[in-house]
């Protein structure tokens, strides 16, 4: 029976003589449909966008975890406390002092010879032209009396009679500007900028924590110059009471203000022994 059909239905189909032609047709439709899907041809201008491979992992991708910098720990002026060093005789014998009525003990109790002292009570900042210093050679200006001193160290100690009327500011650039005024004229010195002093408690002329202020600004505003030639000593903390803050009483002239004249000693030694940590030495003669 099938073969039967079959043969039937081909004589059928090519007895009429469209059927092949019709045949063809339908196969080549059937060819390009197939290969351009479903016959939508695609735009010369499409960019087929195919998504990235993804990344490789590591296979531990827990986060990893940096130590972020660290600044160096502020150096602490009180382990100079209590040093002899062996170098002080030598940088006595060229230090020079400029300063107010607490500087000016250095020359009054025998510690610096009148020759290298640069200091006079009530002196500030803002009134430091009106005073004239004899070192020898008759009056002169601050700048002119540090030459003529001939010293390669000076000691600037100038701050408590500027609290009043400045700010940690204006003190600080005050006290670099006549740093560098004293090293354009003796361009082979080393300057120490040391800071103000601390007061007892009960004091009334000012509060530690506003001399602390004036002194963070200053010591901030030296060591940023990173100037082998200037340096920054913090007075204040050798003389000052580690539990409070306040000025020791056993450096205390007893106006709770001015420094007995142990202090002094106290003071120049630690300041050698500081400068015994930095390159300072080779600079001098």
């Amino acid at each position: 029976m099938l073969s039967k059909f079959i043969s039937g239905f081909f004589r059928h189909f090519f007895s009429v003589p469209l059927m092949p032609a019709l045949a063809v047709i339908c196969s080549l439709t059937m060819v390009v449909i197939t290969s351009d899907g479903c016959g939508v041809s695609e735009s010369p201008r499409a960019v087929r966008v195919t998504a990235p491979a993804k990344e490789q992992l590591p296979e531990n991708d827990e986060p990893v975890l940096t130590e972020a910098p660290t600044e160096p720990e502020p150096l602490d002026y009180r382990q100079f406390i209590g040093q002899v060093p062996e170098n002080s005789g030598f940088y006595q014998d060229r230090l020079a002092i400029i300063g107010d009525s607490i500087a000016y003990g250095f020359n009054a109790y025998g510690f610096i010879p009148s020759t290298r002292n640069i200091a006079k009570e009530s002196l500030a900042l803002w009134n430091l032209d009106e005073y004239t210093f004899d070192v020898g050679e008759g009056e002169m200006s601050v700048i002119d009396a540090a030459v003529h001193s001939g010293a390669q160290l000076v000691l600037i100690s100038i701050g408590i009679n500027d609290i009043p009327g400045s700010d940690p500011d204006k003190y600080s650039a005050d006290m670099l500007g006549l740093a560098y005024q004293v090293l354009d004229a003796m361009p082979e010195a080393t300057v120490i900028i040391g800071s103000v002093t601390p007061v007892s408690d009960d004091n009334e002329y000012t509060s530690n924590d506003t001399i602390n202020a004036f002194n963070s600004r200053l010591r901030e505003s030296v060591e940023s110059e990173k100037n082998d030639r200037l340096l920054f000593f913090d007075t204040n903390a050798v003389l000052s009471d580690p539990e409070t803050g306040a000025l020791s009483e056993t450096y205390s002239a007893g106006d709770g203000l001015h420094i007995a004249k142990y202090s002094y000693e106290t003071i120049l030694y630690a300041m050698y022994a500081y400068l015994d940590t930095t390159d300072v030495i080779k600079h001098l003669k």
